[in-house]
C-alpha cells in the first residue's frame, strides 16, 4: 500500500509543479532555470520550493475589490478610449491645418521678399553692366 500512496503523492506533485510552472509563464513568460525544481532534491525540498514559488504567485494577484472596482469602470474607459481617438483625429487635422497655414505664411512671408530681392539684384546686375559698357565705351572714344 505504500507503493500506491508514494505514486499518489509524486504524482499530485508534479501536477502542482505543473500548474505553478503554468501560473509561473502566465505571468512572467518563459519560466526561468531558478525556477525549475532540480530531479534529485527531496520531497520535502520540492514541497518547500512549490510553497515559495506559489506564495510568490499569490502576492501578484490582485485584491478582488480592486478588480470589481476596474470592471465596474469599464463603461467610463471605454468613453474615454473614445474621447480620445476622437481627440487624436482633431490633433491630426490641426497638424494638417498648422502645416498649410505655415506653408502659405512661408511662401507670402519669406518667399515673396526672396523673389523680389532677386528680381531687384537681377535689374541691379543688368544697370551695371549696362553702366560698365557705357563707360567702356566712353574710354574708348
Amino acid at each position: 500500500m505504500d507503493a500506491p500512496m508514494d505514486a499518489t503523492s509524486l504524482e499530485t506533485i508534479e501536477l502542482f509543479e505543473s500548474r505553478v510552472h503554468r501560473l509561473e509563464y502566465t505571468l512572467y513568460g518563459e519560466a526561468t532555470p531558478e525556477h525549475q525544481t532540480a530531479e534529485d532534491a527531496t520531497i520535502a525540498e520540492k514541497l518547500e520550493d512549490l510553497e515559495r514559488r506559489f506564495a510568490s504567485l499569490v502576492t501578484h494577484v490582485p485584491d478582488p475589490a480592486q478588480s470589481a472596482g476596474l470592471v465596474s469602470q469599464m463603461e467610463r474607459m471605454k468613453a474615454l478610449e473614445v474621447t480620445q481617438l476622437a481627440q487624436a483625429a482633431d490633433i491630426a487635422e490641426l497638424r494638417i491645418r498648422s502645416e498649410e497655414v505655415i506653408r502659405r505664411w512661408y511662401e507670402t512671408n519669406a518667399l515673396t521678399p526672396s523673389d523680389f530681392i532677386a528680381e531687384m539684384e537681377h535689374r541691379v546686375s543688368r544697370v551695371e553692366r549696362l553702366v560698365r559698357r557705357a563707360e567702356l565705351e566712353e574710354d574708348s572714344l
